[in-house]
């Protein structure tokens, strides 16, 4: 067992994922703005263009406002997910006397990701070293001597949201399971109410649905990826079906 993995399972983690193929930290600064601090990836020629611009998308504008928030993005077909967090800075050469920063994970093109399964353990991630180490235990297997970003596998030909959820309870900690954009279903149709039939019909439609809010965004994002999530059987998995292929990704919902 490595080192990495014997860590994880001290705090309790879930199972190498094997999905992660770059890891950021972003942060403000006073003078320069939004910036990107840190970055790894699995193949920098491959994947480290897919970090262009990242420091704006993982610290959207109105987050100073807020002491934590969950951001879920997508980069050219990657999911990604960013865990930002503020906090008094004691020292004097910031004249906001705030600290803001985000740590995030882009993930590997998939028919079905799931970011949300790395955002527990992102939001007790305060240092980069923290990072790395977590980036090197769920880092995408390159024992096949290939970092190519090929296209997403096929859908697959069923999809059952009881299993689903059942799957990521068991392969994944308590944390990680509640934090499934399914789980939070029934809270966000009562906030979007009536409402959701026209959203449902759109979606089916291959309609662009967007939804605005202010900060913090993580109840945003989580509506969308369950939109999907409810989109999933008819809209991804009937294309696969009449033509033998398909993806899933939020950007067909908003």
């Amino acid at each position: 067992m490595s080192t990495e993995q014997q860590q994880a399972d001290a705090r309790n983690e879930p199972p190498a994922l094997g999905d992660v193929v770059a890891a950021f930290h972003t942060s403000f600064h006073f003078t320069q703005g939004n910036t990107l601090d840190w970055s790894i990836t699995v193949d920098e020629a491959v994947y480290g263009g897919l970090l262009d611009k990242v420091e704006f998308t993982s610290l959207p504008s109105g987050l100073h406002g807020v002491e934590r928030d969950v951001v879920y993005f997508n980069k050219d077909g990657h999911e990604a997910v960013a865990c930002f967090w503020r906090k008094q800075n004691e020292t004097k050469d910031d004249r906001r006397g705030y600290q803001m920063e985000a740590y995030g994970v882009l993930l590997e093109r998939s028919a079905y990701p799931r970011p949300w399964r790395h955002v527990p353990t992102l939001k007790t991630i305060h240092d980069k070293d923290a990072l790395e180490n977590y980036f090197n235990l769920h880092r995408k297997p390159t024992a096949s001597g290939s970092n190519s970003d090929s296209p997403p596998s096929p859908p697959p030909l069923s999809f059952d949201w009881e299993a689903e959820i059942l799957s990521s309870s068991r392969s994944s900690s308590t944390a990680s399971s509640s934090s499934h954009p399914l789980i939070h279903l029934p809270h966000l149709l009562r906030i979007v109410g009536p409402s959701f039939l026209t959203i449902y019909k759109h979606l089916l439609s291959r309609r662009r649905v967007l939804f605005l809010t202010a900060a913090p965004v993580e109840a945003a994002c989580l509506l969308t990826k369950a939109c999907v999530d409810v989109a999933f059987p008819d809209v991804v998995m009937g294309s696969a079906g009449e033509n033998g292929s398909g993806s899933a990704t939020e950007d067909e919902a908003g």
